[in-house]
């Protein structure tokens, strides 16, 4: 590579690891909104339901709190993604559920415990979402 090659691969390489970064982010949040809607999509009985498998009057809770049933189809009909946008010198997308459940889900009541999907999915989602991030990056800095 010549020296004036060299100086506009450089020149170049802000734009372009802005556009890989921002391509990674879309991938990422895309990633983690299928996951969401799987771990949210469950289907359970009505009969398992009826024994108020997350009551807080048992010790813990009888299923996994965490993977959440469907049942109308609003909840997991209600994950949105936003972004990606700068944000203090980094790119952020945001995947979130609309549904006025996902805040009391999450909580819990009093009368039941809390169900922390955004715990599940985050950890099932991170090791695809670091792989194309990596991927995105190494592309960036191939010459």
């Amino acid at each position: 590579m010549t020296v004036e090659r060299a100086a506009q691969w450089l020149d170049a390489l802000p734009g372009k690891l802005y556009r890989n970064m921002a391509r990674a982010q879309r991938e990422s949040a895309r990633h983690v909104k299928e996951v969401a809607v799987r771990e949210s999509s469950y289907r359970r009985s009505p009969a398992v339901m009826r024994r108020h498998p997350f009551a807080r009057r048992r010790r813990r809770p009888l299923l996994e709190p965490s993977k959440i049933g469907i049942k109308t189809g609003r909840f997991v009909g209600s994950w949105e993604v936003r972004g990606p946008f700068a944000f203090s010198n980094s790119l952020r997308s945001v995947v979130f559920n609309s549904d006025p459940k996902s805040d009391l889900l999450a909580r819990g009541t009093r009368l039941m415990f809390p169900r922390p999907l955004p715990a599940r999915v985050v950890r099932l989602a991170e090791p695809r979402v670091r792989e194309i991030h990596a991927k995105e990056l190494r592309d960036t800095f191939r010459a």
